[in-house]
């Protein structure tokens, strides 16, 4: 799993159904997060979710063999190119893009050993 904290409110468009997996950033410890904390969402085709800036998610899930489709609303400049000199300090560890802390758990070697997030600190969830 993989979870994305984005410090802004963002808004979700179902245009399938889906599912969203969120959890609070207020349960984490530290920077670590226990995987009870991360609750599924069931968003129905046409509905609006406001994801507000204290949310983690994870990408939208499918409930059907034809996949989701969701339009994301995002800050300006959310999710571009940033520029990091060394691996950083506390949460600074997590930042991967502009906007953008990633936690991932131990497991997923697959995202973790992917060039873009090549020198994340992983996070274990429990």
């Amino acid at each position: 799993m993989l979870l994305n904290i984005i410090r802004e409110v963002r808004i979700n468009v179902a245009a399938t159904d889906l599912v969203l997996f969120l959890a609070r950033v207020f349960d984490m410890d530290g920077l670590n997060l226990n995987t009870k904390y991360v609750k599924a969402f069931y968003i129905p085709k046409g509905e609006a979710v406001e994801i507000y800036s204290t949310t983690m998610h994870f990408a939208p899930c499918k409930v059907s063999d034809f996949g989701f489709k969701c339009v994301v609303v995002l800050p300006k400049e959310t999710n571009t190119p940033i520029i990091k000199s060394g691996e950083g300090i506390g949460e600074e560890r997590l930042l991967f893009m502009k906007n953008k802390w990633i936690i991932a758990h131990g497991d997923r070697q697959d995202l973790i050993e992917r060039e873009p997030i090549e020198g994340l600190w992983v996070l274990i969830m429990n």
